[in-house]
């Protein structure tokens, strides 16, 4: 015998009871299906369009061009203190669409003149960025964020193109405190965090508010030791700043000895520097004494190192400079040679007489140092 299935209608199907779980089940389905698209969406677009995290920050060594900032996407609110020289930036909440309520970064600067309390918006054509920007008439300036008007951030001036130890200490010394006439004056990782980081959707506000406290926010500012031309917040692996906490510092000598013709090169092994962790960190002793020692003399010379918290130590070394002893050779007349008859020559006997040693002074060229025992 043979049986033929009989083929269920759909209005077989629904005349069932189990087709209210069949639909139940496909719209439980759809609705998480539905709910993954949406927020996988979201976070997308927050990712790309709305982005308030710090773009990471290269180092010094990479070849970092301009382009690579100009269309970042991060949106900030650059607000503008006139009454103390304070810069506050605060952060896009995307989801709240408001900026934070704290800053994310507070900086000091030298602002240009007269600038209106007032908001200002910009577009993607008004922005230009520059890693070194040459201003014809003023020098250098490095990291410029040139948002339009006068609402231009960058360094302090520099005197040479590239050059980053060409710094104008008074250029430096001016942020936080006296005007500018080019734009906002920066320390250099503030005017580098701008670069990085605020796109042309940011906003800018000027507010005069005195009840703002900017003590904190000016100690960043590192006092730069003579001798140095370089902003301490660049961080770069060439900076004759050291990078820890210094803790000692002292020359093992407090007087030496050099022959004139040498400079001060030999003294460096006398200097020893540690850090707060007892590591040797004298490779960033440096002395403002660069010239080759000529004529004989006493000289202080000092020797400096600085690490990047603003601790400034010192020591220095007494030299004295002796003069070159100068060989003189007297002029030798040729002598003929005295015939003589063999016959007439007696053999002379020897000197018993011996030659003491310590009468005889030998005298070697000095190309060391010589320490000078302290007589007190």
């Amino acid at each position: 015998m043979v049986y033929r299935s009989k083929r269920r209608k759909f209005n077989d199907f629904v005349r069932t009871h189990n087709w209210k779980y069949y639909l139940l089940f496909l719209i439980v389905f759809v609705t998480i299906v539905a709910a993954v698209v949406i927020i996988a969406f979201k976070t997308k677009t927050s990712e790309s369009t709305e982005n308030t995290t710090t773009t990471p920050h290269p180092s010094e060594t990479e070849n970092v061009t301009g382009e690579q900032y100009i269309n970042v996407k991060g949106k900030y609110l650059i607000s503008i203190n006139t009454a103390n020289n304070i810069i506050s930036i605060y952060s896009w909440d995307a989801d709240t669409e408001n900026f934070s309520s704290s800053p994310v970064r507070e900086m000091p600067a030298a602002f240009p003149d007269n600038i209106e309390e007032d908001e200002y918006s910009f577009s993607k054509d008004d922005l230009e960025k520059t890693i070194w920007y040459h201003a014809e008439t003023d020098g250098f300036y490095r990291y410029q964020s040139d948002f339009g008007g006068k609402f231009i951030f960058h360094s302090a001036r520099y005197f040479a193109d590239g050059n980053k130890n060409s710094l104008d200490i008074d250029s430096y010394n001016s942020i936080g405190s006296s005007t500018s006439s080019n734009g906002f004056l920066l320390l250099c990782s503030d005017a580098r965090w701008i670069y990085e980081n605020c796109s042309y959707a940011s906003e800018i506000q000027v507010i005069s508010d005195e009840s703002i406290s900017s003590d904190n926010i000016k100690s960043s500012i590192i006092p730069i030791p003579d001798g140095l031309s370089w902003d301490p917040t660049d961080t770069a692996d060439d900076s004759p700043f050291c990078q820890t906490v210094l803790k000692e510092f002292n020359c093992t000598i407090q007087y030496a000895t050099l022959p004139a013709g040498v400079g001060t090169e030999p003294l460096f092994k006398f200097v020893k520097a540690y850090d707060e962790n007892g590591t040797d960190v004298s490779s960033y002793v440096y002395t403002t004494w660069t010239e080759t020692f000529v004529s004989a003399g006493t000289y202080v010379i000092p020797f400096y190192i600085a690490d990047i918290y603003g601790n400034i130590l010192t020591d220095t070394i007494n030299v004295t400079v002796k003069e070159p002893v100068e060989e003189t050779t007297e002029a030798v007349e040729p002598t003929k040679p005295v015939e003589e008859n063999m016959e007439d020559v007696k053999p002379t006997e020897p000197d018993t007489q011996e030659e003491s040693s310590s009468d005889i002074e030998t005298q070697q060229p000095t190309s060391e140092i010589s320490e000078t025992q302290d007589t007190e």
